[in-house]
């Protein structure tokens, strides 16, 4: 295991070199400014990936909201942070020729999971979401059986908050989008209209795109 001296170098280094230009996910989470990752001092964030990533511990930090965070797995082009015991974050890099996005996921138990994702570049700034992936509407969940005159929205009709969250597996390149409607409504609402759902949608990366698993 790798000395405090040589951690807090790598921390330093983190930070100087996370302000000129990133490189892997961890740069980009170490130098981001958004209001998600801002609760956690820039510092604190690169203390975390450098323990993590020289040491192999897992050093959790508390937020200003005084919450515990804890940076769970960082590779070069994945990152998952647990922000609190209800809200984690998830960075994916997809690169391909010479362009590169991360796309961010943010997901929070309200009580049921519920996801917003964006798409940035290397130094933070927002990119058009919809050229990278085309977020599934609650209507692509519906399966409707062959010869059915059921339409999407009779199906949907009484759902009121579509909850629809996002998990990331790195190592296959894929995003899962899952619909959490058993966890938000009534058990006998949900029972009417659950023989026409899916569970979930699988996306895989395709260069830095994200297209439905067939």
């Amino acid at each position: 295991m790798k000395t405090l001296k040589a951690i807090m170098i790598a921390v330093l280094a983190m930070v100087a070199f996370a302000a000129s230009q990133a490189r892997t996910v961890g740069d980009i989470f170490v130098a981001s400014t958004d209001d998600a990752l801002n609760v956690i001092p820039q510092n604190d964030r690169a203390e975390m990936l450098a323990y993590l990533r020289e040491a192999g511990r897992v050093v959790p930090t508390e937020t200003a909201y005084g919450e515990e965070a804890v940076l769970l797995r960082a590779t070069d082009n994945y990152l998952k942070v647990r922000m609190s015991c209800a809200s984690q974050i998830e960075m994916l890099m997809l690169t391909h020729k010479r362009d590169t996005v991360v796309l961010v996921v943010e997901t929070v138990e309200t009580p049921a999971p519920d996801s917003r994702i964006m798409a940035i570049d290397t130094e933070g700034n927002p990119l058009p979401l919809e050229k990278f992936f085309k977020e599934p509407q609650m209507k692509d969940f519906v399966r409707l059986p062959k010869g059915t005159k059921m339409k999407p929205d009779e199906v949907l009709k009484s759902v009121r908050f579509p909850l629809i969250s996002y998990t990331i597996n790195d190592s296959a390149m894929t995003l899962t989008a899952r619909q959490n409607l058993k966890e938000f409504m009534s058990t006998d609402d949900y029972a009417e209209i659950a023989p026409y759902l899916a569970d979930s949608i699988t996306y895989r990366a395709t260069g830095t795109r994200l297209k439905p698993v067939r």
